[in-house]
C-alpha cells in the first residue's frame, strides 16, 4: 500500500530538505513550499493527505495556512511546528483543528510518530471548528517543548468543561494555567474565583464555598452567598486543594458530583452552574494512602480508602517543575 502525499511548507529551505529527505527515506511521498503564496497555490492545485508547516512564514502564517486546508477538506490533519510556541498560536491552532503542534528543534523520529498517526486518523478526523482571535495569555512565556506541551493541554482543556487538576511545586504558576484555561474557555465573560484553601479556617468552609442564609446561625443577620453563587457561569479555582480539611471533604465531593450545592440553613439543594480547576503542589495519592484525602469512584461513593483513581479531581493537566 503506498504512502500518503505529504506537503511540507517552511520558510527555511534547510529544514523542509531535511524534513522531505527523512519522510521520503520512510516512503511518503512529499511535496515542498518555502513560501505561502506556493504553499496555498499547490494546496488549491492538489489534495494532500497531509500537511506540515510552520507557524511563522511571511506574511500569511501556518494558522493561514491552517484555515485554507479546512475549508478546503476539514478532514486533512494538519500538523504546525514553531521554535516560537505560545498560548496564543496553540489555543488557535486547537481551536482551528490542528492535528498537532510540534516545537522546535523536535527529533525526526518524533515527527515520524505524529505522522503515523495523522496516518491513521486520516479516515476518522473530526471536522475543525472555527479558529477564535484570542489576545490574552495570562503572562505566560516559554518555547520549549514541555512548555507548549503545556499550552496543547490548556487549549484541549479550554474547548471542555470538565473538572481540572494541576499539579505542580509552588511558584511553578499553577494559578496561570487555571485562569488561561478559563481566558480560552466559553466561559471567558464570566468570574474567574479563586479560592486559597490553605487561608480558610475549617469551620467556615462550608458557608465560605456554598454560602447561608439569614438566621442560619448567631450573628448570620442576612443572605451571604458562597463562592460558589459568586462564580455563578464562570470558573471556581480552589488553590492547594490538598488543605481542604477532611470534615469538609465529602460535602466537596459531592457538590462536585452531583453539581449541586445547599447554602447553610437552607431546605433544598440548588443547582450550581461552576466550571471547577484544582491545584496542589501536595501528592494526594499519598494523602488517600495516609486517610488524609478522599476519594471518589464511578458509582458516587467516597471514602479515604483506596476505591480507584481521582475520579473527581478530573483530568492532570500539568507537572510543571
Amino acid at each position: 500500500m503506498s504512502k500518503p502525499e505529504i506537503l511540507v511548507i517552511d520558510d527555511d529551505e534547510s529544514i523542509t530538505a531535511t524534513v522531505s529527505n527523512y519522510l521520503a527515506s520512510k516512503g511518503y511521498r512529499v511535496t515542498v513550499a518555502n513560501d505561502s503564496e506556493g504553499a496555498l497555490e499547490l494546496l488549491d492545485a492538489g489534495k494532500f493527505a497531509i500537511i506540515l508547516s510552520d507557524i511563522y512564514i511571511d506574511r500569511l502564517t501556518g494558522l493561514d495556512i491552517l484555515r485554507h486546508a479546512q475549508e478546503r477538506d476539514a478532514g486533512t490533519p494538519v500538523i504546525l511546528m514553531t521554535a516560537r510556541g505560545s498560548v496564543r498560536t496553540t489555543v488557535e491552532a486547537e481551536m482551528g483543528g490542528a492535528f498537532d503542534y510540534l516545537a522546535k528543534p523536535f527529533d525526526l523520529k518524533d515527527l515520524l510518530v505524529v505522522i503515523q498517526r495523522a496516518e491513521r486518523s486520516r479516515e476518522t478526523q473530526p471536522d475543525g471548528e472555527p479558529a477564535e482571535d484570542l489576545e490574552q495569555f495570562g503572562g505566560m512565556i516559554g518555547f520549549s517543548a514541555p512548555m507548549v506541551d503545556v499550552y496543547k493541554r490548556i487549549a484541549r482543556s479550554a474547548r471542555s468543561d470538565e473538572s481540572v487538576l494541576i499539579l505542580g511545586e509552588s511558584g511553578v504558576g499553577k494559578e496561570l494555567v487555571a485562569k488561561a484555561i478559563h481566558d480560552h474557555s466559553s466561559r471567558s465573560n464570566k468570574p474567574f474565583v479563586a479560592v486559597d484553601s490553605g487561608a480558610v479556617t475549617g469551620s467556615l468552609w462550608e458557608s465560605e464555598v456554598f454560602g447561608s442564609l439569614k438566621g442560619a446561625f448567631t450573628g448570620a443577620e442576612r443572605d451571604r452567598p458562597g463562592i460558589v453563587e459568586t462564580a455563578r457561569g464562570g470558573t471556581l479555582f480552589f488553590d492547594e486543594v490538598g488543605e481542604v480539611p477532611m470534615e469538609f471533604q465529602p460535602k466537596l465531593l459531592r457538590f462536585l458530583q452531583e453539581k449541586e450545592y445547599r447554602p447553610v440553613g437552607a431546605g433544598a439543594p440548588r443547582k450550581a452552574d461552576v466550571r471547577v480547576i484544582a491545584a496542589t503542589n501536595r501528592s494526594l495519592d499519598e494523602m488517600v494512602r495516609d486517610g488524609k484525602f478522599r476519594k471518589t469512584c464511578s458509582t458516587g461513593s467516597t471514602s479515604s480508602e483506596s476505591k480507584c483513581p481521582r475520579c473527581a479531581s478530573g483530568k492532570a493537566i500539568s507537572r510543571s517543575s
